[in-house]
């Protein structure tokens, strides 16, 4: 008799590993299934030993993040509700592989912080940037639990999964024309954003790019003007040396947010670039900006206002 093991996936990510077993002679040949889980001791695989560059503990130990690879931090990390895009290879403590998105070679992806996957993914890809490799150790209850996921993942089984977050994404369309795009990098506080005539506190750092989707390393900073490195008041509506694409970015802010804003030509400095700034000319000169939303001052709307505002 001869045994063997391999691994079924299906497109749910839920690994399903069965035991084949062939006998052959020369008066017949067949072959059983077998879906029992239970391998000899001689046929389990041998833990494997991880070379990592740092360990941190999240979660009050729940989860151990291990780094195995560096990534660019320069692209952020992912917050609630960002679409993320990832390859993982999931094991027991014991190494066995019950499910593992690079032999399927289809990255997997969902949207973080939202329980659409097991709390430990939540919790770890939330604390990575685009390109880092990790592996994140996770406590039963941060996983499957005491139910576990059979037939793959037993009852109370700590996990083990190398993950790749190969990108991230929480585009928001700040224009109606999808032409002015943020991406959130630090959720703001509450729901309220600047209106018309607000006095809006902020920080704001400028880039160009050539080209909509230039790399964070591509960009090249240079002086907004007037702005500086320093938190600036600037109120919405009424200051006209303020890039149309600014403006708009802040209007869809919450006190508190940091965002990183894409602006196209025509929403910033045109064909004709800005010599002055730095900024070349081209129709396909990006302006970047990464903005902080500090804080900022408006009149109440008339529906939130008390009677007594009112009179």
């Amino acid at each position: 008799f001869q045994f063997f093991q391999f691994c079924l996936f299906d497109r749910q990510s839920v690994g399903r590993c069965h035991n084949f077993v062939y006998s052959s002679s020369s008066s017949s040949s067949w072959c059983s299934w077998n879906l029992d889980l239970e391998m000899s001791e001689a046929a389990k695989p041998e833990p494997m030993e991880v070379d990592y560059l740092r360990e941190e503990t999240l979660a009050e130990g729940k989860v151990i993040k291990r780094v195995i690879r560096e990534g660019d931090a320069s692209e952020g990390k992912p917050v609630d509700g960002a679409d993320v895009t990832v390859h993982y290879v999931g094991t027991l403590l014991d190494g066995t592989v019950f499910d593992s998105s690079r032999k399927r070679n289809e990255p997997f992806k969902f949207k973080i912080g939202e329980g659409s996957v097991i709390k430990g993914w939540d919790v770890g890809v939330a604390t990575m940037v685009p390109g880092e490799v990790v592996q994140l150790e996770i406590a039963p209850d941060f996983a499957y639990g005491e139910r576990g996921s059979p037939p793959t993942i037993p009852a109370n089984a700590t996990l083990r999964f190398e993950v790749e977050l190969i990108s991230w994404s929480n585009t928001e369309d700040v224009t109606d024309d999808g032409r002015v795009t943020k991406s959130v990098r630090v959720k703001g506080e509450g729901w309220d954003t600047p209106r018309e005539d607000a006095k809006c506190r902020f920080k704001v750092a400028a880039f160009h790019q050539r080209g909509a989707k230039a790399k964070a390393a591509d960009r090249t900073a240079f002086d907004l003007g007037g702005y500086g490195d320093d938190v600036v008041e600037r109120t919405i509506g009424s200051d006209t040396d303020m890039m149309f694409g600014l403006e708009c970015a802040l209007k869809s802010m919450k006190a508190g947010e940091q965002a990183t804003v894409f602006v196209p030509p025509e929403y910033a400095f045109g064909k004709d670039g800005n010599a002055a700034l730095g900024v070349p000319t081209g129709n396909d000169v990006y302006v970047v900006l990464d903005v902080t939303l500090v804080s900022f001052d408006q009149a109440k709307m008339t529906s939130a206002m008390t009677t007594q505002e009112k009179v």
